[in-house]
């Protein structure tokens, strides 16, 4: 996982909603001093962790402000568009899943906190996993700490390193895969608020669930291809760690489990290619299908 430190705004993305013709336009216009307000104490709000936000005081306004994100004019649209697929992401911030982020996460909830429903800092791509997950969760007041980690204003979470063993038995049992996260060094309560961000999003279950997938996907690309395990995952792993040993996203600790493990290796390798012959008629290939 990466720091999103880089995709701070700066633009005021009101300015763009006013220049809108929608039918809500002069509402939003008058909210406009009381929205900066609540912009000016962000990142304070994200900073103070273990505070619940006070309660928003533009419910009233909820649908005005919610409109502008969910049917957008087309310039706040394009913008929005942007936040959501041109950020060059190849995995997920929130949990290392490597899937481009595809859908854009209200870090504070904008059902229980309109105000930031169009403020660009408040907005961060994810998987869709990680959003049905995510939803509308933020504050845990059993333990008075807010459940996730922002990837823009945290360094914590590229601290986070994933690792999987891998259970192989033979060839007709399905291997088991227990996952494993290192940490930079950390104080005691950084580390307990990744935990409870790895927890809350449901990670170690969904990177395990990763992991058996991922077997039976390159199980079933050696029946089509003839190619050498080490080569492919070798690739994988240099294109995503420096070291060949540490890795940030599932793929890779994926790759560098199975370069670990002897038997593995040895099952991919004995797998034998299934590719279909191919026939000649005179000038003609014939494909036999």
């Amino acid at each position: 996982m990466e720091s999103l430190a880089h995709m701070v705004i700066t633009d005021d993305w009101q300015f763009i909603a006013h220049r809108s013709t929608k039918e809500t336009v002069a509402d939003l216009i008058d909210l406009y001093d009381r929205l900066n307000d609540c912009y000016s104490t962000y990142e304070a709000c994200i900073s103070a962790y273990t505070t619940c936000p006070a309660a928003s005081t533009l419910m009233p306004e909820k649908s005005v402000l919610i409109g502008f994100y969910e049917s957008p004019p087309t310039e706040l649209g394009k913008l929005l568009r942007d936040r959501r697929n041109d950020h060059a992401l190849d995995c997920c911030p929130y949990c290392g899943s490597p899937k481009k982020p595809n859908e854009l996460d209200h870090f504070i909830p904008k059902s229980i906190w309109p105000e930031y429903s169009i403020y660009p800092n408040n907005l961060v791509p994810q998987c869709r996993d990680c959003a049905g997950i995510k939803w509308n969760h933020y504050f845990c007041n059993k333990t008075n700490v807010a459940y996730f980690l922002h990837p823009i204003y945290t360094d914590l979470l590229p601290k986070v390193f994933f690792s999987v063993d891998i259970n192989f038995i033979d060839d007709f049992t399905p291997p088991t895969f227990t996952p494993g996260f290192a940490l930079e060094s950390t104080s005691t309560e950084d580390k307990a608020r990744i935990e409870k961000h790895l927890a809350k999003l449901q990670i170690p279950a969904r990177f395990a669930q990763y992991c058996s997938d991922q077997f039976v996907t390159w199980k079933n690309m050696r029946r089509r291809s003839s190619f050498t395990i080490q080569s492919a995952m070798t690739q994988r792993v240099t294109e995503k760690s420096s070291d060949g040993i540490s890795a940030q996203d599932w793929e890779t600790a994926f790759c560098i489990a199975v370069l670990a493990n002897a038997a593995v290796i040895d099952f991919f390798n004995r797998i034998q290619c299934q590719t279909k012959p191919v026939r000649t008629l005179g000038a003609r290939v014939v494909l036999n299908v």
